[in-house]
């Protein structure tokens, strides 16, 4: 509780290796952007901060964030179904796999709250390495002066902090490549059709498997290379990437967005695997 009652500059390595401060306002921050898909306002977060240090639990301030008004405000009414969804699309940028949706679905269906559900996914490990270094601006900056940085301060602070980064260290820390604009942002696998144009030989009759990603045009250190296989374990065999074409679909100045195809037809999305792989120079 020191932590709430008396921030000061000195405390800044202290908070930022404190699992106490991550568990209250860390938790907090995830909650919001969990279940609201924004940060927390300063008036917000301080008084959940202390409803935190004053003994409510996380799964309870997790039940009051999904039964909200601006909750049902920004979603309507959901069903058990679209709940578990929501939160997944939220949480993770994606739809829910089939087993852990079916396993959250069950899980309400045999009475656990929302808010279970909310917490467990918001404070998954994918969760927390995803938002980590926006967290840590938000908590440390709330921490010294009670005030939550705007979102301007975030971007600025968050870009100056993967900038320092090494490249293996970058490429870590964001998951899937290499720090596109909006942090967290996945690359977008599909199953598309040709118009016959994308390259020699493409056939309008068929489709390929392709995948699109905003990417950093230089990568210092590292090589992105795109991969196509008949599985998962042949990725990365010699001539993986023969097969594959690059396009740019977007200039963004630093950043590009990129699509690569493979060139082999396949007749669904389970025929082929594709990947892009991230090799330290």
């Amino acid at each position: 509780a020191s932590l709430d009652r008396s921030p000061a500059a000195d405390l800044i390595v202290a908070m930022q290796g404190s699992s106490a401060w991550d568990a209250n306002a860390g938790m907090n921050v995830r909650l919001y952007r969990a279940a609201f898909g924004r940060d927390p306002d300063t008036s917000g977060l301080g008084f959940w901060v202390r409803q935190r240090w004053a003994g409510r639990g996380p799964v309870a301030i997790a039940n009051h964030f999904a039964s909200s008004s601006e909750f049902l405000r920004t979603y309507g009414a959901l069903d058990d179904p679209a709940y578990v969804d929501r939160v997944y699309q939220n949480v993770f940028g994606r739809p829910a796999d089939p087993s852990g949706r079916d396993y959250w679905i069950r899980k309400l269906a045999a009475g656990t709250g929302r808010g279970q559900v909310l917490y467990e996914l918001s404070n998954s490990s994918e969760y927390r390495r995803k938002t980590d270094v926006r967290v840590r601006i938000i908590t440390l900056r709330f921490g010294l002066l009670r005030v939550v940085p705007s979102p301007a301060e975030i971007e600025q602070l968050a870009s100056e902090i993967r900038e320092s980064w090494p490249p293996a260290e970058r490429a870590r820390r964001c998951g899937w490549a290499i720090c596109s604009p909006s942090p967290g942002l996945l690359p977008v696998a599909k199953l598309r059709s040709v118009n016959g144009t994308e390259f020699p030989g493409a056939d309008p009759a068929k489709r390929y498997l392709s995948i699109t990603a905003t990417i950093r045009k230089n990568i210092s250190g590292m090589t992105l290379v795109a991969q196509a296989a008949a599985s998962p374990e042949l990725l990365d065999s010699p001539g993986s990437s023969d097969s594959i074409i690059s396009i740019q679909l977007n200039d963004l100045g630093d950043f590009e967005v990129r699509e690569w195809i493979n060139r082999v037809p396949v007749e669904d999305a389970s025929a082929g695997f594709m990947r892009l792989k991230l090799v330290e120079e």
